[in-house]
C-alpha cells in the first residue's frame, strides 16, 4: 500500500519508487504489476474529500485501500461514502497493516 507522498516513475517494466515519509526519502526498483496500486489516505478533511478520494476511484491503476482520521464521525462517514477496505483512527495502524 502507498501513502500519499509516494511517487512512481514507471518505464521499461520497472518502477522507481520514491517514498517521502517523516523527512526520509528512499528510492528502490520494483517490478511493475497489473494489480492496482493500493492507496492509503491520512486525514479525511476537505482536501481528501475534494480530491484524493475521487481520484482513487477514477484511477484505472489504483484503488482506495485505507483511510485514516482521528475524528470517529468523519472517518465513519467517509468510509460509508468511499468504501475503502479498512478505516483506521491512528496512522500507526495504517503503517502496521500487514496487507500494506
Amino acid at each position: 500500500m502507498w501513502l500519499l507522498g509516494t511517487l512512481d516513475f514507471c518505464g521499461l517494466g520497472f518502477c522507481d519508487r520514491v517514498q517521502i515519509f517523516s523527512g526520509l526519502l528512499t528510492l528502490e526498483k520494483v517490478k511493475k504489476t497489473s494489480d492496482p496500486v493500493r492507496i492509503g489516505v491520512l486525514g479525511c478533511g476537505m482536501i481528501s474529500q475534494a480530491a484524493h478520494f475521487e481520484s482513487c476511484q477514477k484511477a484505472k491503476n489504483a484503488r482506495l485501500y485505507a483511510i485514516c482520521d482521528a475524528a470517529d464521525d468523519l472517518r465513519n462517514r467517509m468510509a460509508q461514502i468511499w468504501e475503502p477496505n479498512v478505516a483506521y483512527s491512528k496512522y500507526e495502524e495504517v503503517l502496521a497493516d500487514p496487507e500494506s
